[in-house]
């Protein structure tokens, strides 16, 4: 049986992690897309884009496991969903709560929508 905290995510979402190497111009590189489970929690929140106007969408959203910052996430759906031109946020917040015995761990990210192109693969 799962832990409770994983238990209530039933969607997902896809994950470009961040890689630790740069290209030769010295721009971020992301690594292959990977399937993560989440929920894409229904708010009004408002956030700010990169290009300093605001929006209303989902600022966080609990996965399954840990995800760097600088990661990017499409969503709701896995790799085989992709649409032509996604929308991707990225990963500016994560926070790791520990379960009463400290076995198991809650994640959540929080997003940014990124109006740019997603970086090089590396």
């Amino acid at each position: 049986m799962p832990d409770i905290s994983q238990m209530n995510l039933y969607q997902w979402c896809v994950v470009w992690r961040r890689s630790d190497t740069k290209s030769r111009y010295g721009q971020a590189r992301v690594l292959d897309p990977i399937n993560v489970r989440c929920r894409w929690l229904i708010s009004e929140q408002e956030g700010v884009t990169q290009d300093g106007s605001s929006e209303q969408y989902p600022r966080t959203i609990p996965v399954n496991q840990a995800i760097a910052l600088g990661s990017y996430v499409w969503g709701e759906g896995k790799i085989t969903d992709l649409p032509d031109n996604p929308q991707y946020w990225e990963v500016v917040g994560y926070s790791q709560v520990p379960d009463l015995k400290g076995r198991h761990y809650a994640y959540q990210l929080t997003l940014q929508k990124v109006s740019k192109e997603l970086p090089d693969l590396a």
